[in-house]
């Protein structure tokens, strides 16, 4: 009986891998624990990775040990070099990519769940970039005035990318060469007409 009680007792144990802080407790006291239930979220300050999706094309260059440059926009920009240190070996079937986790430095600025952009090498993808200064925000809506065949302005939804200075980089809603408002003066609206200054 002696031994019995004390196999229960260790049952009732929980002992985390290793140090770290509790950031989530996803039991409450009274529920049943089963094998493989997560039941507290444990977030380490040390050994952080970057998982990121890679496309089938790019994966000729990923293997484990290449150091890639690690980009995190919460903290100005800042670039970290991070060797690859799993490369999932199955494709994901819905988007076509492969999982991989890189290693991040020891670094006090970095926190669990920063977003960060990984590099891939390889050719240079083209970026499409407009002046700031036509980006309209209208309410919680991002986007500018395109000018149609009649010259009449007309608002276009923008997914924006990264930060240039006096440019922005345009991911979606932009097609290249199309005409935009580059300075849009207060009181432009949907279908007003446009004509330029002399």
């Amino acid at each position: 009986m002696l031994a019995e009680a004390r196999a229960v007792f260790g049952d009732s144990r929980i002992l985390a891998p290793g140090d770290g802080v509790v950031s989530a407790r996803l039991v409450e006291p009274g529920d049943l624990a089963r094998p493989g239930m997560p039941l507290f979220r444990l977030e380490t300050p040390t050994r952080l990775e970057v998982e990121a999706a890679i496309p089938e094309g790019r994966m000729g260059t990923i293997a484990p040990g290449l150091v890639l440059e690690v980009t995190v926009p919460a903290l100005e920009g800042r670039v970290f070099s991070a060797p690859v240190a799993t490369v999932v070996p199955a494709a994901d079937p819905a988007s076509r990519s492969f999982r991989v986790k890189l290693t991040l430095p020891d670094e006090p600025a970095l926190k669990p769940g920063l977003f960060a952009r990984v590099a891939i090498p390889g050719e240079a993808a083209p970026v499409l970039l407009i002046p700031r200064r036509a980006v309209v925000h209208e309410g919680q809506l991002t986007g500018l005035f395109q000018l149609d065949r009649e010259e009449r302005a007309r608002f276009r939804l923008l997914r924006l990318g990264a930060d240039r200075g006096e440019q922005v980089e345009v991911l979606t809603g932009l097609v290249p060469g199309t005409r935009f408002v580059a300075g849009p003066v207060p009181g432009l609206a949907d279908g007003v007409r446009v004509e330029a200054l002399p």
